[in-house]
């Protein structure tokens, strides 16, 4: 749930602020590796928290779930990893950048299909780090984006 506030008050308040920027490269690529920056400190934070106090979170969830406190740190940096995507795609698409879907599908299918191929995806484990695998190629997929079109705009003035 912290997640999602964390989601909700950036696409509110950072994105539509960042949309609003001069087209100025410095600018913009100092605001876009800020607003980043602080993003992941936000959620190294809670993975921190999960980290350190697993059984407290899983106590919350109910006595069932007692024996996953590996589990639930690899599902907080997976959701982690899902939302900065999301962040970064927020960042750059709030001032009209749209990703190649051609290659942002490319790109999907073949990364999922590698880490199904490495990884035992048979164990919760397993599916744990296959979401890790999968968000982290989104980020940085994202990421470069932003920093291409950054770097775009730079060409252009």
């Amino acid at each position: 749930m912290v997640m999602n506030i964390i989601s909700v008050l950036f696409g509110m308040l950072i994105a539509p602020r960042f949309a609003r920027l001069e087209a100025d490269f410095s600018l913009l690529k100092r605001r876009y590796l800020q607003a980043l920056l602080l993003v992941v400190v936000l959620f190294l934070g809670i993975i921190g928290v999960v980290y350190w106090f697993p059984s407290q979170i899983l106590w919350i969830l109910g006595a069932k779930y007692g024996d996953l406190e590996d589990e639930v740190v690899l599902a907080v940096i997976g959701s982690s990893l899902n939302l900065l995507s999301g962040i970064i795609y927020a960042l750059y698409s709030s001032r009209g950048w749209i990703i190649n879907p051609f290659l942002y599908i490319a790109i999907s299918i073949s990364s999922t299909i590698i880490a199904m191929l490495v990884l035992d995806i048979t164990t919760l484990y397993g599916v744990l780090l296959l979401n890790i695998a999968i968000a982290g190629v989104q980020v940085l997929t994202h990421y470069y984006y932003g920093l291409y079109k950054l770097y775009a705009l730079k060409a252009e003035s």
